[in-house]
């Protein structure tokens, strides 16, 4: 039986300095001081994916190596990334590639999030992030979006409005009961997809 702070992969598809979606995914952390934030710029540091060097684990590149540890260590999983192009990020779905090999998201209670300045809130890209996610064998738990989020959030205090903080404040809470009920149960092995 597992023990201890849970580990949470924290994922931002955002590169952006002062990103809305790290903001999200900072926000979650402090409403969550019992659970383990892995750091949200691991996935901007991340190559570009390439399955030609994931067929040799030696070769994968560390920031890489680093990602997919820390994913396979986690217990749940937190994605927060903005929509470009009516779709999720690059770098949202490369870090998701880099994941695919490893079984790092297989069973992982999963929050998606999205925030961005027009009225869907970001919705666009969660739908391809969440075929992904199930193909990966993720487990969908709750999602949040902000739309229209400039002016939800203070740049000065670096907090959102009481209505975004208590929404993600919830779905945290849905992802805590989802890491106490999978610790009572076995995981799956990662099967060729």
């Amino acid at each position: 039986m597992t023990t201890g702070r849970p580990k949470v992969l924290a994922v931002c598809g955002s590169l952006r300095s002062g990103s809305y979606n790290a903001a999200l995914i900072d926000a979650a952390a402090r409403g969550a001081p019992d659970l383990d934030f892995s750091p949200t710029g691991l996935a901007g540091r991340l190559p570009l994916f390439d399955p030609d060097i994931e067929q040799d684990e030696a070769a994968i590149p560390a920031p890489a190596a680093e990602f997919r540890r820390h994913a396979v260590a986690a217990e749940a999983v937190v994605i927060s990334g903005p929509e470009y192009a009516r779709g999720p990020s690059g770098a949202a779905k490369n870090a998701l590639d880099w994941l695919v090999g490893c079984g790092g998201l297989t069973d992982r209670p999963t929050l998606l999030m999205s925030a961005s300045p027009g009225p869907a809130g970001g919705l666009n890209a969660q739908q391809p992030i969440m075929t992904t996610l199930a193909f990966l064998g993720a487990v969908l738990v709750s999602t949040v979006s902000v739309p229209r989020v400039a002016a939800r959030y203070d740049t000065a205090t670096g907090l959102f409005e009481s209505d975004v903080r208590l929404r993600v404040d919830a779905a945290v809470a849905e992802l805590r009961s989802a890491i106490a009920y999978a610790r009572g149960r076995p995981r799956t092995q990662l099967i060729d997809r």
